[in-house]
């Protein structure tokens, strides 16, 4: 390299823009310019080496000054007005002299460290070096060596330790490829669960996954993965048309059962290998119902079908069945439902649009029950020549009070369904045990229906808020104006003290505000609630607990819940004899006992508000996840949404998380006292919900087992 003094030369950009102006071509410009600066240099300082130096920095200037004149259209005054402080700016031109002792040159490229040549030349070079010396021992040694030499003693501890065992470069390598940082890709499975959390379009996806390309990070696979992944959440034997869209009850099972089994074939392989044998029977436990909604959107599609010219798709009869627990045949526990009032594991059996009527559910319920007769005992392989075989044992629960009276032959709404007991019996037995209240054994199968318990009993608190001031059961002439009145009042002491509309028609006619969530703030606020309906605090606080317990999902201890229910019943009588029960609350407190005692989960299980909760989805699907070019694609596409969120194991994806998000508070001691749990339950809580939507918000009051395998006694 040459010693050189340097010098410089600065002109003012605008002297050379005059220049390079006054020129027609660009040649004669480049050539106006540069004679411009070469004439400012001494002769004695001139040289080719300087020449060609300021011929490349004039090239530059010349091609960006072209550029700016072309913006400016060419105008003078445009240019130095959009310019002016570029003009203002100088060019700097380095000169050199040359010294007097200059080592002389080396001939062509000149040789770069290894550290600044790139991939191919360091490649290239270790080959080179390779090849000298061949023995791959000595090379790491010789760079453990030299890294050691320079300093770098943690890469030399490194090449050291890679040498040790010939083991230890593999393991080595498996730590690297699972660097933490690396972008980790989405399963198929993984991306379908990621979708439907989030309840993704498919142009949504694709252009969450076309932007994390962009950024280099393709971790979303292809759309066409998902779709195939989406078949395989579908049971065999989808049937869709105008008003109707099905699955036959065996096939959904089976493939509720398949995903199961899969989801915990180590466990399954595990308790064989205990039990030395190839194959273990099991049972899952399953609830079932149906219910309809009102107020589903009315599209503008005339039905084409033969002999659907009358029909009407503002109701829809939805029928569903939900996984609860899968058990050995020793009865301990493989699988358990976390959230078994949760959408997400609601699978459809049938969808239909067609309004509920007694002889709809009539045969509705015949149908289902013939089904389940002809279930049989169904064998699955686990691999390994293992297999496991899955008998089904099903439960008539998600359905509401109407759909139970239908059923149980029960003519009046104000009759027990259990017993058949009428108003009348109510407030004239004060014998719970009497003959007049003995339970039909087939009506002890139907559950409780949690949520709706908690609407009526919230019901019939205001309806005896409503009548406290007169005393009276029946409200007929001169006693309605004082009645009416008093509803207004406690309606807008409600809508003061506790945010809340009560006992009022929903806009369009589709039920009233009385929902699940509504029941249960209030019952929150027991103290405010009773000065608003005047009616005993007490009484509000041990229907809270009552509910609380039934709505919980651990054992309960049906003896002392049946003291507590009977001495809540007595200390109603007596504080209001003039008014009877209503019916639903009548049911809890004489027959809770008889009906806890006939189910083979705890009562939280058969809930029925994830049936409910699935209507909202329903109609969101319909407006938004479904074709509408015809009424038997937008059917069909409602019901493989459904099937597809409700997959045991895309469902199972982001459980946690869902888990994690919902709010909860302590289950209150009154409340453990009735339980008989093996452990202390002062930390577990029960899910509450303040959001005021309606009575089929996902996921309310539903109090999780934290481990699959190990439950509560």
């Amino acid at each position: 390299m040459e010693n050189k003094a340097t010098r410089s030369l600065c002109i003012k950009k605008a002297d050379l823009f005059d220049i390079w102006r006054k020129e027609c071509t660009k040649k004669g410009k480049f050539d106006a310019v540069l004679k411009y600066v070469i004439g400012k240099i001494e002769v004695n300082i001139l040289s080719d080496e300087i020449e060609k130096h300021i011929s490349q920095i004039l090239h530059f200037f010349c091609v960006k000054l072209a550029t700016k004149w072309e913006k400016s259209h060419r105008n003078i005054n445009t240019f130095k007005k959009q310019n002016e402080a570029w003009l203002n700016t100088e060019t700097n031109f380095v000169l050199y002299e040359i010294s007097k002792k200059a080592p002389p040159t080396t001939v062509g490229r000149p040789r770069l460290p290894f550290s600044a040549k790139s991939d191919f030349g360091k490649r290239k070079e270790a080959a080179d070096l390779s090849a000298e010396k061949a023995d791959t021992n000595l090379l790491v040694r010789a760079a453990a060596t030299s890294a050691r030499t320079q300093g770098d003693t943690d890469l030399a501890a490194v090449l050291k330790e890679s040498m040790e065992s010939p083991t230890r470069p593999s393991k080595m390598r498996k730590f690297v490829n699972e660097d933490p940082k690396k972008p980790i890709p989405y399963s198929a499975d993984e991306a379908l669960a990621f979708l439907l959390e989030h309840n993704f379009s498919k142009e949504q996806y694709n252009a969450i996954r076309d932007g994390s390309k962009k950024r280099n990070s393709d971790i979303y696979p292809h759309y066409n993965k998902i779709a195939a992944a989406k078949l395989k959440c579908r049971p065999e034997g989808i049937e869709a048309s105008e008003t109707l869209a099905k699955v036959p009850l065996r096939n959904i099972l089976q493939h509720t059962a398949e995903k199961i089994v899969d989801m915990q074939r180590e466990v399954f392989q595990a308790v064989m290998e205990a039990e030395k044998t190839n194959f273990v029977s099991s049972e899952l436990i399953l609830s079932y119902g149906f219910d309809s909604s009102t107020g589903q959107a009315q599209f503008k599609q005339a039905f084409n079908e033969p002999g659907s010219s009358n029909s009407s798709d503002s109701s829809l009869l939805a029928t569903t069945v939900i996984p609860l627990r899968l058990l050995l045949s020793s009865g301990k526990p493989i699988w358990n439902n976390r959230t078994p009032q949760s959408v997400r594991f609601c699978r459809p059996i049938k969808l239909e649009y067609i309004k509920e009527t007694k002889e709809v559910v009539l045969k509705e319920h015949l149908k289902l029950k013939n089904e389940i007769n002809a279930l049989k005992t169904l064998t699955i392989s686990i691999g390994d020549g293992k297999s496991v075989e899955v008998s089904f044992k099903l439960f008539l629960t998600l359905i509401d009070g109407k759909v139970l009276n239908i059923i149980t032959g029960t003519r009046s709404n104000q009759a027990c369904s259990i017993c058949g007991a009428t108003p009348k019996d109510f407030m004239n037995t004060s014998n719970y045990k009497s003959e007049v209240f003995h339970a039909k054994e087939e009506t002890l199968k139907f559950g409780i229906s949690p949520l709706h318990c908690w609407i009526r009993f919230f019901e019939f608190l205001l309806h005896l808020g409503y009548k406290c001031k007169i005393q009276k059961w029946q409200i007929r002439g001169e006693d309605k104006l004082p009645v009416l009145k008093r509803k207004v009042d406690i309606q807008n002491d409600f809508w003061k003290k506790l945010g809340l509309r009560v006992d009022m028609p929903r806009v369009g006619g589709s039920g009233s505000t009385n929902d699940g969530n509504t029941a249960r703030r209030a019952f929150t606020e027991h103290t405010i609630f009773s000065k608003i309906t005047d009616v005993d605090e007490d009484l509000i606080f041990r229907f809270k607990i009552i509910l609380s317990c039934l709505s919980c999902e651990f054992e309960i201890n049906s003896s002392k819940f049946e003291i507590y229910c009977f001495q809540t019943a007595k200390r109603f009588q007596e504080l209001y004899p003039w008014l009877p029960m209503s019916s639903t609350v009548h049911k809890v407190l004489i027959h809770s006992r008889e009906i806890i005692e006939n189910t083979a989960l705890p009562m939280g299980f058969f809930g029925e508000q994830a049936a409910e909760s699935r209507h909202q989805i329903y109609k969101a699907d319909r407006l938004h996840h479904a074709r509408r070019n015809n009424r038997t694609n937008n059917l069909l596409d409602i019901f493989n949404r459904a099937i597809d969120t409700s997959d045991p194991l895309i469902s199972t994806f982001f459980l946690s998380k869902r888990i994690q998000k919902r709010k909860r508070i302590t289950l209150p001691p009154e409340v453990i006292e009735l339980l008989c749990c093996s452990e202390p339950l002062e930390d577990f809580q029960l899910n509450n919900q303040d959001d005021e939507i309606n009575e089929t918000e996902e996921e309310l009051f539903n109090l999780n087992l934290h481990n699959e395998l190990d439950l509560c006694d």
